[in-house]
């Protein structure tokens, strides 16, 4: 447990780092912290306890895959699905190393009620973020054309033939 508590105050010091010294450094961090996490859970000997260790790999991972993406050209709402895609592969990696079955990590409808619950408590907080943050709208309008091809973006209409 005491471990636990050392690679959350470990990532913590790597995402306060990131935020208010150098995003550079915040990487750096990271990568330490997901590799004493790789080893640590190589080098467990209680299975339960590795599979904590192993699972916490994807955290760090999340902030580096985030931050080291050169988005910069490429429209933001594509930028979802290129930082997660590689996040979701290593999480079924993560999940096949461990021997986790679909129904082990949850994707049954056994307890469908609560998955309901939690899959709608995703919009709550989707909602009151929204009015919170007040954020610019990605797209122009609400179409298949626009979600695939945005106006505001190097990959636009616009640009298409340049």
């Amino acid at each position: 447990m005491i471990e636990a508590i050392i690679y959350l105050l470990a990532i913590t010091t790597a995402e306060v780092v990131t935020v208010t010294v150098q995003p550079v450094w915040g990487i750096v961090g990271h990568i330490i912290v997901l590799v004493v996490v790789i080893v640590h859970a190589a080098l467990a000997s209680e299975h339960r306890f590795r599979q904590l260790i192993l699972s916490l790999a994807l955290v760090p991972l999340v902030r580096i895959i985030s931050l080291s993406m050169p988005l910069a050209n490429i429209p933001q709402i594509w930028w979802y699905p290129i930082i997660y895609a590689p996040l979701m592969a290593a999480a079924v990696v993560v999940i096949r190393i461990l021997g986790y079955s679909r129904g082990d990590v949850g994707l049954n409808f056994k307890l469908f009620p609560i998955q309901l619950v939690v899959a709608l408590s995703g919009f709550v907080f989707g909602v009151a973020e929204y009015f919170i943050l007040a954020p610019q709208p990605l797209i122009a309008k609400l179409t298949w054309w626009e979600l695939w091809l945005p106006e505001h973006g190097y990959l636009s209409v616009e640009n298409i033939g340049n």
